[in-house]
């Protein structure tokens, strides 16, 4: 099951140590792990990830016939739903750890998926004090524009987590406020706590500006040219940007993450009736245009008309609804078993269950807004599969998926219904992809030709 990345293989190349850093558990089972195969077959790799990675994950890194030069494993500390005291009271054994980690295996290439969070700070800043390069691969599908996503979190903080009795104005430049607070805590204080520099640029996660490529990160990797439109659109030099897709593009690699991560099916995709919707947990939404709120209840009765509309169409269908892992901290979230479970065909899904496995089984795949980038990851994990990205209510970052490759987006009642009946009759005839010519000078076919070439350069 190994790829023959050691056909790339540069004699004159002294092949050297790779620190890859993973700080999202979702990521490292969907494009991380991958990452790590194909460049594990040649390069040495220390792997660094949080410890929210799941059990089967870490078994699997276990395994050298597929990982055969993953030297180490370093496990670091919760990042993800952490709080403002936690984050201040780890602060420093974050550091301590980076340093820790670099100057014990002293690598000379270090990659992750961003160079604005905290534990990719530090490590590229020591990183650069033993003159490794820091590189931002591409982990996740970019949104088309920071602005609009930025604008959406703004607005819903405003709506849900300020007292609905000021005036919008007024609760907007308290979650604004707070927002710049929290990037001058977090890019200044942390680090002066630490004895550092702070960490100046103009990328911030939490006030969602700037993206990846504008502090340490000396090179970046896009899956596609749209993608580096984006990145020159946020202000990251050109001769920096280089393509390189997604590790599920590659057929062998695709291979892996199928039997690796379990996902082979036995049976005709064609005679499995299975569609999964991936179910959002925000409770309202914004008109594009003029930015008007669709309140709780209206959100709910629109999801509630696409399930139907489904569940209609498709009688003898099984139905997913795959609850986003966020699910699993609402109060009261079995509710959502009560208020969407209306017909007999549909499930509800544990919200921890991996996406990919509903992916696999499914005939169809369905997104609704806020656009959810799994189906970026299901139109390469099964580029066969009907994808389908449904925005009736035209809402702001709901439109992601307009003239996507892979994807159809709809956008109102009439062509949904159409879709849905082509589909039921097994007549729905999904366009086929468009060949492009990606023989360019910034286009790598895999991560070690692409690090070979970094080396070179």
């Amino acid at each position: 099951m190994s790829v023959n990345f050691k056909e790339t293989l540069d004699k004159k190349i002294n092949y050297p140590r790779v620190l890859l850093c993973s700080g999202n558990p979702y990521l490292f089972r969907t494009t991380t792990i991958g990452y790590l195969y194909e460049i594990s077959q040649v390069f040495p790799v220390i792997l660094f990830v949080l410890p929210e990675l799941a059990s089967e994950m870490k078994e699997l890194l276990k395994d050298k016939k597929l990982f055969p030069k993953l030297e180490a494993v370093v496990i670091g500390f919760k990042l993800t739903g952490i709080n403002f005291w936690q984050l201040l009271k780890n602060n420093r054994k974050y550091k301590n750890l980076i340093k820790k980690t670099i100057y014990d295996y002293r690598p000379e290439i270090i990659i992750s998926d961003t160079d604005a969070n905290i534990y990719e700070l530090y490590m590229m800043r020591y990183g650069k004090k033993i003159k490794a390069t820091n590189i931002c691969f591409q982990y996740s599908l970019q949104a088309n524009e920071e602005k609009e996503d930025a604008l959406w979190s703004y607005m819903t903080n405003a709506y849900l987590k300020v007292p609905v009795f000021l005036p919008f104005w007024l609760r907007m430049f308290f979650v604004k406020l707070k927002k710049y607070a929290g990037h001058f805590f977090y890019y200044y204080i942390l680090p002066v706590l630490n004895g550092e520099k702070p960490f100046f640029g103009k990328s911030s996660f939490i006030l969602r500006e700037g993206g990846v490529g504008l502090r340490d990160a000396d090179f970046v990797t896009g899956f596609t040219r749209r993608d580096k439109k984006l990145f020159l659109k946020n202000g990251v030099l050109e001769n920096k940007i280089y393509i390189l897709k997604h590790p599920m593009a590659r057929r062998k690699t695709r291979d892996f993450f199928q039997k690796a991560l379990s996902l082979n099916l036995k049976g005709s995709l064609s005679d499995r009736k299975i569609l999964t919707i991936m179910f959002p947990m925000e409770k309202i939404g914004f008109k594009r245009g003029n930015l008007s709120l669709i309140d709780k209840e209206n959100s709910q009765r629109n999801k509630i008309n696409i399930i139907s509309l489904i569940s209609e169409a498709l009688p003898d269908w099984k139905i997913f609804l795959k609850l986003h892992p966020a699910a699993i901290k609402e109060k009261n979230f079995e509710k959502i078993y009560d208020i969407y479970k209306i017909g007999k065909n549909i499930e509800i899904t544990d919200p921890l269950d991996p996406a990919d496995k509903y992916i696999q089984i499914s005939k169809v795949v369905v997104g609704i807004p806020p656009s959810s980038t799994t189906l970026f990851s299901a139109s390469i994990q099964c580029p066969g599969k009907i994808i389908l990205s449904i925005d009736l209510e035209k809402e702001l970052l709901g439109d992601l998926f307009i003239n996507f490759e892979g994807v159809e987006y709809i956008n109102n009642e009439k062509d949904l219904k159409k879709i849905l009946n082509l589909i039921g009759e097994n007549k729905y005839q999904k366009e086929k992809n468009k060949k492009r010519n990606d023989d360019f000078s910034d286009y790598f076919s895999d991560p070690v030709r692409f690090l070979e070439f970094i080396i070179k350069k």
